[in-house]
């Protein structure tokens, strides 16, 4: 324990008094010595200042005036709680190191780089010497220090992702899987809630200038006037899921947008609808883009063109989709069918058109667009576009790990599929249905 010389252990003990007592290790050692002169311990007997460790005679020990004044503890009393041999022990246990990757490498018959390489994932093997490495670790209670291996490699070993609603149903699934993903490849994943705000957006992603994060997934929900991207190219670990930030150089993975629309659109037609609405997300977004490009498709596939007065541009969210149902509810000439570009907007609708009296789907149907687990338990269940939120978050992280490393990503955004799920809240237009002759 000489090496403990010069180390102070400062206890906050109850005292009446104002000002704090200081009691020198030498003055405790010395009382105790007197009280307990020939008596015998584990470690010996003590006899005055010969039998004293030499960590109590380096100790200070502080006895601080306690808040509420409390009755106070005399010295004679803390060194009948805390023996000086106690305290020698207590302060050896703090100190003492844990086994060292030198040790695992005697135990196991190998050199210490290769138990380093081993358990870091960057050497494979044979599997009786991989059996060894195991065992002792596991004998000795090795734990290898993450700080230091950091340190050395110049990594934090996590990634970031930033969304603009943790609890946004597609954006939580997303991030669950990206966390998954992100474990299998060694890395911790911190998830961050921007709120939708591009102050908040930017000050996470400083944490990657910081050092604090290897690299970040941005699922950002607003168009930028150009700062996001500044910073983007700034950070340069980042990639872009789901939606687009024009002018940043960064990997991007986005869902095939306009296929959705026009399967979509093409799907409602079947059903015999013409006078079809479109209720979407923030205008200048790429997925409301596309996917209105997609549903304008289709309609010019059957000789129908988009009315502008059955396009309602907004957030994407359900309170705007009960918004948007009141606005087309109230249309001379309402539609019969709705194309929404998200599934919470859908949401939004049924809700609101049960509340107005309008069944789902006899007198309006609905598709809605990314299949979030709820979509098959509403009542209709609701058919919908699917774009796999798992596909969003594990794909996303490997592009990430990829630039991370250094491998260079796609030069143009990667694309999910996406599939119409039919389910029911699409049906024929009622006044077709009621003309219907009976069968």
């Amino acid at each position: 324990m000489a090496a403990a010389t010069g180390h102070r252990l400062a206890a906050a003990v109850p005292n009446r008094s104002r000002r704090g007592t200081a009691i020198t290790g030498r003055e405790a050692a010395g009382v105790r010595g007197r009280r307990c002169r020939g008596a015998r311990t584990t470690s010996g007997a003590i006899s005055g200042r010969a039998a004293r460790p030499a960590s109590v005679q380096s100790t200070r020990i502080t006895l601080l005036r306690h808040r509420n004044n409390a009755p106070s503890i005399h010295t004679n009393d803390l060194l009948n709680r805390f023996p000086a041999p106690g305290i020698a022990t207590i302060l050896s246990v703090m100190q003492r190191p844990g086994p060292t990757i030198q040790e695992v490498a005697r135990v196991a018959g190998v050199s210490p780089a290769s138990v380093s390489r081993y358990l870091n994932g960057r050497l494979t093997l044979p599997e009786a010497t991989a059996r060894r490495i195991q065992a002792a670790v596991l004998q000795l209670g090795y734990r290898p220090n993450a700080i230091a291996r950091r340190l050395r490699s110049g990594t934090s070993e996590t990634l970031g992702l930033i969304t603009a609603d943790i609890a946004y149903p597609l954006f939580a699934t997303i991030a669950s899987a990206a966390e998954a993903e992100a474990s299998e490849a060694g890395y911790s994943l911190v998830m961050f809630s921007s709120r939708n705000r591009a102050e908040s957006e930017i000050g996470f992603l400083s944490r990657v200038e910081d050092r604090q994060l290897d690299g970040v997934l941005l699922l950002t929900n607003h168009l930028d006037d150009g700062r996001l991207a500044a910073r983007i190219n700034a950070c340069k670990a980042v990639v872009l899921v789901d939606e687009d930030v024009p002018g940043a150089e960064a990997p991007r993975l986005f869902a095939h947008n306009v296929a959705g629309g026009l399967a979509a659109g093409r799907h409602l037609i079947a059903a015999g609808h013409r006078r079809i609405a479109h209720v979407t997300g923030p205008a200048g977004l790429l997925s409301v883009d596309e996917r209105r490009r997609g549903f304008a498709a289709a309609l010019t596939e059957a000789g129908l063109t988009l009315d502008p007065a059955l396009v309602v541009s907004g957030r994407y969210d359900e309170g705007f989709g009960a918004e948007a149902f009141a606005r087309l509810a109230a249309l001379p000439e309402p539609p019969t069918a709705v194309f929404a570009a998200a599934d919470m907007l859908a949401i939004g609708m049924i809700r609101a058109a049960r509340a107005a009296g309008v069944a789902v789907p006899r007198d309006l149907s609905i598709v809605g667009y990314d299949d979030i687990p709820l979509a098959s338990l509403l009542d209709p269940p609701l058919t919908t576009i699917r774009q796999s939120a798992e596909a969003f978050g594990r794909l996303g992280v490997r592009m990430l790990v990829d630039l991370v490393k250094g491998r260079a990503p796609a030069g143009r955004p990667e694309r999910i599929p996406v599939e119409l799920v039919v389910r029911g809240s699409v049906a024929g237009p009622r006044a077709e249905m009621e003309a219907a002759p009976a069968r």
